[in-house]
């Protein structure tokens, strides 16, 4: 794990640097919050991008990050997290384990985003 500056700003280069520091080496980045063009550069270089978004919430929202995403040229797609217990959030939140319902979510969004993406 690489700790990151405090803002996306000062993270999001230092994740850039960090990644090709370690070419070959699997990697997840995460941007929360809204996307600053800070982060543009990032998540471009990333073989795969997916906006975590609430199963249970309009995918308006999520549609429209993900077509603001198409510029970047990363292939993307959505990922409906569905709503967990307080203490399993918490587990998945804190990387201690990766419960099976955020991983099918995880996992179908992975299969759903483009071909170009396997190839990547």
């Amino acid at each position: 794990m690489v700790g990151l500056g405090g803002d996306l700003a000062q993270g999001a280069p230092e994740a850039v640097r960090a990644l090709a520091a370690a070419p070959g080496v699997r990697a997840v980045v995460v941007v929360a919050g809204p996307r600053a063009d800070a982060a543009d550069a990032l998540l471009g270089a990333q073989d795969r991008v997916l906006v975590a978004a609430p199963a249970d919430a309009e995918r308006e929202v999520a549609e429209l990050a993900l077509a603001g995403l198409a510029p970047l040229g990363a292939p993307a797609a959505i990922a409906a997290i569905p709503a967990l217990a307080p203490p399993v959030r918490t587990l998945a939140a804190s990387g201690v384990a990766v419960v099976a319902p955020l991983r099918a979510a995880i996992q179908g969004a992975l299969d759903a985003a483009p071909a170009e993406a396997a190839d990547a």
